[in-house]
This record gives C-alpha cells, sequence and structure tokens, in this order.
C-alpha cells in the first residue's frame, strides 16, 4: 500500500463525498485504486465518508495514519513469521529499503514501505530513534563525500583478495551519487575520486563537505583547517570551497552519511566480489548500474523525488562547468636533500642544488614529473623515474669541483665546440691520445673557461696551435700572457714587421722587444727558447728553399 499523507487522506474524502469513483479519485490523487479501497473501507468504519456528517479535522486524520502505519495486530499478523529473516538482515546492516523489497519481492508479503519501517523501528525499540535537522542547499551549491568500508573483494593485479572501500559524493540537493570501490585511501586516490566524480556529473558543485581525513585535512580545526597542499590545488583547479566538518560530527554531512549506508545496506548485502571471475572491476560497473536505475529511480524517502530524475531536470545545469584540462594528479610529501646531493622518493633518486644540503624539502609528485620546493621557491624539477635505484643528476646542482669529475667524452668535446674552433681541436687531441687517458687534462683545460672566460680560452688555444705546442701547458701559459696584457705586444710586433704571429723568419731578437723576452724567461725561459729557435730554424730553412 502506497504511504498517503494527510493532505491525500482529505481529497479522498472530498472526493469520494462528492460522488466521484475510486478510479477517478485514484488517478486525480496519483495513488493506486488497491491504496483508496483500503482506505475507504477506514474511512467508512469511521463514518467520515458520510456527507452529513463534518469534516474530520487534520488531528483526526493524522492519528489515524498512525494507527494504520504502526505494527498493529494487522501487520504483526504478516510480519511476525519473517522476524527471525528481519533480524537477521538487520545484522548484516542491509537497508529498510531492501528488507520492504525482498519482502514483497521474494517473500510475497505485501506491505508498504511504511509498515515495515515502523516495524523494524519497533524491533530496535525506542533509544533507536534521534532527532534531526534538515539542513537543505540549492541546486549545484553543496556536494559531500566519505569512504566506507566495502569488505573483502577480489584485485585482479595482484590475484588477491584485499579489504575495499566505497567512495561516495553525493549531490546535497538532488542526492543524486557517484560511487567507486578502491583499495586505499590515499591522496591520490582521494584526488582521481574527486576528479572522476566531477567527471560523472559533467560539473563542479560549488562547496565539497568532507569529514577530517587525513588525506585531505592535516590538522582538524573548524577555525584554521590545513587542508593538504594537493586537495588545495584540486580546489583552486575546480574551482570549489573546501568545507571540512566539525571534528566528531559526521551528521554534518549526513546525507553521505546516509548515502554510504545504503550502498552498503542495498547494493553490498548480498554480493559476493571476492573471486576472480566476479572482482572489483565487477563490483563498480554494477555500482554504475545500480546507481542510475535503482538508487537513482527510487523515491527518496526524504525529499520524495527521484534523485537521477531530479538532477536531470534542475541540477546538472546549475553545477560549474568543468576546466577545459582535468586535473593532473599531484601529491605533496618531504624529503631530505641528502649529502650526495639527491633526495630518495620511491626507491629513485633526484638531485637538488648543493646548498640546500641537509634540509627537508617539500617535494610534488605528479605520473610525469618530480618538482623540489624550498617553502614556496621551486627550485628542481624532474622526469619522474619508473624503475628503482635509477638515479637523476643536473650538473647545475653540483659544486663546480664536483662537475667535472662527472663530464663524459662526448660532453666535452660538445662543451669544446661551444667555446671555439681551436678549444675543440686541442681537446679532441687530448681525448683521442693514447695510450696515456688525458680526460682529465681535457676536463681541467676546459674548466679555464669558467676560471677566466671563453674568449680567454679560445684565444690561449689558438696561440698554442699557432706556436705548435698544443699542450696544456702551452694553452695555460698563454692564457697569462693574454690576462697580463703582453702577449698583444708580441702580436703587435709580429704585425709591425708584416708576419704572421707564429711566423719567425728572423731572429727573436729582431721582432720581440726587451721586455717580451724577459717576460716570456720569467714564465717558461727553457720552453720559450726551443720552441722559438725550433721556430726560427725552420722558417729560414723554408726561405732557403
Amino acid at each position: 500500500m502506497q504511504v498517503t499523507s494527510v493532505t491525500d487522506v482529505k481529497e479522498l474524502i472530498r472526493y469520494r463525498r462528492a460522488g466521484v469513483s475510486q478510479r477517478a479519485a485514484a488517478e486525480a490523487l496519483g495513488l493506486s485504486r488497491n491504496t483508496v479501497a483500503n482506505y475507504e473501507r477506514e474511512l467508512a468504519k469511521r463514518g467520515w465518508l458520510d456527507g452529513s456528517q463534518p469534516m474530520p479535522d487534520e488531528r483526526a486524520i493524522e492519528q489515524m495514519l498512525k494507527e494504520r502505519c504502526a505494527p498493529g495486530a494487522h501487520l504483526l499478523s504478516k510480519l511476525e513469521p519473517h522476524q527471525g529473516w528481519v533480524e537477521s538482515q538487520l545484522k548484516l546492516n542491509v537497508s529498510i529499503s531492501k528488507i520492504h523489497r525482498e519482502l514483497n519481492k521474494t517473500l510475497k508479503v505485501g506491505c508498504a514501505y511504511s509498515a515495515v519501517w515502523g516495524y523494524v523501528q519497533q524491533l530496535k525499540g525506542p533509544e533507536a530513534l534521534d532527532v534531526t535537522v534538515r539542513v537543505e542547499t540549492a541546486p549545484g551549491e553543496e556536494a559531500q563525500v566519505d569512504f566506507g568500508y566495502g569488505g573483502w573483494m577480489y584485485d585482479p593485479l595482484t590475484k588477491k583478495q584485499r579489504k575495499s572501500w566505497a567512495f561516495v559524493m553525493t549531490l546535497s540537493y538532488s542526492r543524486h551519487a557517484f560511487v567507486k570501490f578502491v583499495f586505499d585511501q590515499s591522496t591520490a586516490t582521494w584526488l582521481r575520486l574527486h576528479r572522476e566524480g566531477f567527471e560523472y556529473f559533467g560539473g563542479v558543485p560549488g562547496r565539497i563537505k568532507l569529514d577530517n581525513l587525513k588525506a585531505a585535512i592535516i590538522r582538524a580545526s573548524m577555525d584554521d583547517p590545513q587542508v593538504q597542499r594537493a586537495y588545495r590545488e584540486l580546489a583552486e583547479h575546480y574551482g570549489f570551497l573546501i568545507s571540512p566538518c566539525r571534528v566528531r560530527t559526521p551528521q554534518h554531512k549526513g546525507k553521505v552519511e546516509a548515502g554510504v549506508k545504503y550502498v552498503k545496506g542495498d547494493f553490498l548485502s548480498g554480493t559476493d566480489y571476492s573471486r576472480a571471475d566476479h572482482h572489483i572491476g565487477q563490483a563498480n560497473i554494477d555500482a554504475r548500474e545500480w546507481t542510475l536505475k535503482t538508487a537513482g529511480l527510487r523515491i527518496h524517502g526524504t525529499t520524495r523525488w527521484q534523485p537521477v530524475v531530479e538532477f536531470e531536470r534542475v541540477e546538472r545545469t546549475a553545477l560549474r562547468q568543468l576546466p577545459e584540462m582535468p586535473y593532473e594528479i599531484a601529491v605533496w610529501t618531504c624529503a631530505k636533500l641528502h649529502r650526495d646531493g639527491h633526495i630518495v622518493l620511491g626507491g629513485s633518486y633526484y638531485s637538488g642544488p648543493a646548498r640546500f644540503v641537509g634540509q627537508i624539502l617539500d617535494v610534488r609528485v605528479t605520473d610525469k614529473a618530480v618538482q623540489l620546493y624550498a617553502g614556496h621557491e621551486r627550485i628542481a624539477t624532474h622526469t619522474r623515474l619508473q624503475t628503482r635505484g635509477q638515479r637523476l643528476t643536473e650538473a647545475a646542482h653540483l659544486p663546480e669541483f664536483k662537475v667535472l669529475g662527472l663530464t663524459t667524452r662526448p660532453i666535452l668535446r660538445e662543451q669544446a665546440a661551444h667555446i671555439g674552433p681551436y678549444t675543440a681541436l686541442i681537446v679532441g687531441e687530448l681525448l683521442d691520445s693514447a695510450p696515456i687517458d688525458k680526460h682529465g687534462v681535457a676536463q681541467r683545460l676546459i674548466g679555464l673557461a669558467s676560471k677566466h672566460d671563453k674568449a680567454t680560452l679560445e684565444r690561449g688555444c689558438k696561440r698554442a696551435f699557432e706556436c705548435g705546442d698544443t699542450s696544456s701547458a702551452t694553452v695555460r701559459n698563454m692564457i697569462m700572457l693574454i690576462t697580463s696584457g703582453k702577449v698583444a705586444l708580441i702580436e703587435q710586433a709580429a704585425v709591425a714587421a708584416g708576419m704572421q704571429a707564429a711566423t719567425f723568419a728572423r731572429g727573436i731578437e729582431e721582432l720581440a722587444p726587451a721586455e717580451i723576452l724577459d717576460a716570456c724567461r720569467t714564465i717558461e725561459p727553457q720552453w720559450m727558447r726551443d720552441r722559438m729557435n725550433a721556430q726560427i730554424a725552420q722558417t729560414l730553412e723554408g726561405e732557403r728553399a
């Protein structure tokens, strides 16, 4: 029998007193003919259908409805044989709606929901009743979120049974809900489920009311809740406000609390998703269909409408639009920058600037990137490694005197080429030398560019090459002459003689002033004399030829 209101009963009395048939009265009031017939018998007993009598007042009608809905003798005769079964379902936390559905569908009892509700309250006792205050919200204004234990389910990835959790996001106005089962309540999962919930609804509510979950709230406080940076980023991306409940007041998000209880009592009761052929993936498929066709199309006990129908009619268009790009799941954590200049994250190593060694850094982790922060300053960005034990090191993060020892031969050749052709030529000779490995010599030679500058190093290499000695010692001596300003006198004297600086057709005394020779002897006397003499001899021999 359908549940009716005082107004419906008054209208039924008025219709029947006016001579309207049962069929027409049932159609006008939206009731079944059986319901009208059942109420009519009760109304006739009380003499309320007699038009000569005054209309009953609302209190009398309300009392009549309470008596009919109370589990009296007529109801006990139907439900008493099933008391044990009802009590067993209550122990399993099965919802009253599902008990009512199974009583009528499977056990063929034939009773109203209100009758079953009253019978259950009688079994629970008066202490089960509680006084609540309903808080209504406008369409699109709020959603409530929570986790509920979902029992053991089979994980196809690990091929094991694991504890599952039901994530429920309920729109406070329409009561339409998003339900998904997961195996953890981590921050990454919490963020991903929000994103999937918004995509499921096709929009974003104005605020999210939540319990003080560790995944979202660091320190529970109504005055200054310290929301994790990741959840704040999610809220900023989608444009919703975060509204945490006060500590130990789950009733302040009663809509989702009731939704979680409904999922556990109606959807999960009597189901088994702990088998390899009936796993958590199937549970989520079934939950989506159940949300749309069972939970979404039921007459909600509080709003008295169908959640999905009301959502499509009013609330969908009231939600905020989704941003063009979905939120990239980012989790924040902390890590110490160790003495080797790296943090350890997931068994992999990522470098940070050496000046932060020993400090605890904030780390933002996505599927693709790892970012290091010192306070609000981003100090490093790396591609996220997928294999444990791998290491990512940026040379710029290390002290300069440490960097050279890590430079490979191809990198040295590339660095030399950027400095200039003569530097590239001399570094190439050093790297190709055998049997002595001169990799370190080449590193130190390129290091002169940071000590002086690239132009000075290239000029020193050019002078050494023109003198026919490309050793690193010669390059260093040439750089010393260049930085002291004395090599310019040699070059000027060579130009004045109409010759290249490295070509000596006359004696050195004719080409260089005495002070230049003194400077050369001071720097490398024997080497300079030998090299100069050899060059002069070679030049004179060429002239004779």
